[in-house]
């Protein structure tokens, strides 16, 4: 009688909804059209930072400010010393965004260098 009563449902289960999620690709186009109508360049390029930061740690630098990982990196890697600079300028003051298309390029230049 106990079997009975435990599997007999009065009332139907609701069907589970179902979420669409977005796919990684459509998630970065999503974020760089809300980046971009806003101006975000500081806030883009803080991100940026922070993977590569995240991909190539250069030692114990968890208490070292973005501008100053950059310092180090341009110290340990002389040829991406402008890509570091612009980098660091792009932390501080909002670009242009014709400007900061060259962000991107820095983060690759830079990606390409260490994994050299």
């Amino acid at each position: 009688v106990l079997w009975l009563a435990y599997a007999v449902r009065p009332i139907p289960p609701s069907p589970r909804r179902t979420i669409e999620r977005r796919s990684p690709f459509e998630h970065v186009g999503a974020l760089s059209r809300a980046y971009e109508q806003i101006g975000a360049t500081r806030l883009a390029t803080k991100r940026l930072v922070r993977g590569l930061r995240r991909r190539h740690t250069l030692g114990a630098t968890d208490g070292m400010s973005d501008a100053e990982y950059l310092a180090l990196l341009a110290g340990r890697k002389p040829e991406v010393a402008d890509d570091a600079a612009l980098l660091r300028r792009a932390l501080e003051t909002p670009l242009p965004a014709a400007e900061w298309v060259a962000v991107g390029g820095a983060i690759d230049h830079i990606e390409r260098t260490i994994t050299q």
